[in-house]
């Protein structure tokens, strides 16, 4: 139904209390998880987003570990730090260099669709990383 809502009237019919129009990461069943992990909304999981074209993902990486090296195929990718001291290297397409960017506190890189990445926790504590 919130595909096929006109208004925005319409959609808070549909979200009709104030609890619909946020989305608390810290309540999934992985937050605590020590070795780390990825929790994501978008329109599945924070329904008011359906229709926005945008999603966020809180990525927790344990220590000393990494998000394998992966790729979006279907949109950019921003990362905010919030805590820890992360490196990520980039390759954007054959033949152009490897970008590394250490993303701290309120550091942000972008991840351009379609880029190869990698990221590695280079501290003893868990970092915590907001993705777009």
């Amino acid at each position: 139904m919130l595909k096929t809502a006109a208004t925005n009237t319409d959609r808070h019919e549909l979200l009709p209390n104030d609890t619909d129009w946020y989305y608390d990461f810290s309540q999934h069943r992985d937050f605590n998880n020590k070795v780390g992990s990825v929790i994501t909304a978008n329109a599945a999981t924070f329904p008011a987003l359906t229709g926005l074209g945008i999603s966020y993902a809180l990525l927790k990486l344990g220590p000393c570990s990494m998000l394998p090296p992966h790729f979006h195929q279907r949109a950019h990718n921003a990362v905010i730090g919030i805590t820890g001291d992360t490196t990520s290297w980039m390759i954007n397409e054959n033949g152009v260099r490897t970008v590394k960017v250490d993303i701290i506190p309120y550091r942000m890189t972008i991840f351009p669709i379609g880029s190869m990445h990698v990221m590695q926790n280079n501290g003893k504590c868990r970092t915590f990383l907001l993705a777009l």
